[in-house]
């Protein structure tokens, strides 16, 4: 009798005559191959997707580095280190700063400090290369400390801290300037002779006001 009020006839054998459409398990193996593939391809551009504005965020994330271009007062040539001096290079990316507090630290102990106001905030300059030139006026090492220096000098592992506290700049539409740090970065350098080596990237943290 065939198909009747839209509904199978069930003396057909629950089959209908015509063309079966969408992607189910009654399609033909043509259509459903077809179907397998949109499906495998809607899947991979996904995933494309969310991985490309994932980079696309990480790229827009801030970012710090810094290089040590020259010393003075401490290394294996020294017979003590007294008063050492450093050159150092501060990479600022997709981020600014109005003043930035840096200390240059051994084995915990302070050999310099020095200050540094690029006031980049107000211009929205946000990609930066900022010189300080740390000193540690009468300061310097132990015997103890300088012998584990010249060793570690020897075997290329000499490693000072630089810590970095970056003030200034809006956040939340409100003014972080003054004495409250808006970033704390804190990086290494190793110490040699040459001093070619590449920037080294920071860590960093955004610090927040308790309100």
């Amino acid at each position: 009798m065939g198909e009747r009020g839209g509904q199978v006839d069930p003396r057909d054998g629950g089959t209908t005559s015509g063309r079966v459409g969408g992607c189910g398990h009654r399609a033909p193996p043509s259509r459903r191959g077809a179907c397998t593939l949109w499906q495998i391809a809607f899947v991979i551009c996904g995933t494309v997707c969310i991985i490309a504005l994932r980079y696309m965020a990480f790229l827009s994330l801030p970012s710090f580095s810094v290089h040590l271009a020259g010393y003075d007062g401490i290394g294996p040539a020294a017979e003590a280190v007294t008063s050492p001096a450093f050159n150092l290079t501060l990479h600022l990316r997709n981020t600014c700063g109005d003043r930035a507090d840096v200390t240059i630290l051994y084995s915990g102990v302070v050999l310099g400090w020095a200050t540094t106001e690029p006031r980049d905030c107000a211009g929205r300059r946000w990609d930066k290369a900022v010189e300080a030139a740390a000193r540690g006026e009468g300061v310097g090492l132990s015997e103890r400390l300088r012998d584990r220096l010249l060793s570690e000098w020897s075997n290329g592992t000499a490693e000072l801290d630089v810590d970095v506290k970056v003030f200034g700049g809006k956040r939340d539409g409100i003014d972080r300037g003054g004495d409250i740090p808006t970033k704390v970065i804190l990086c290494k350098v190793i110490l040699d002779e040459q001093q070619n080596k590449p920037p080294s990237s920071c860590t960093w943290s955004e610090l927040r006001p308790i309100l």
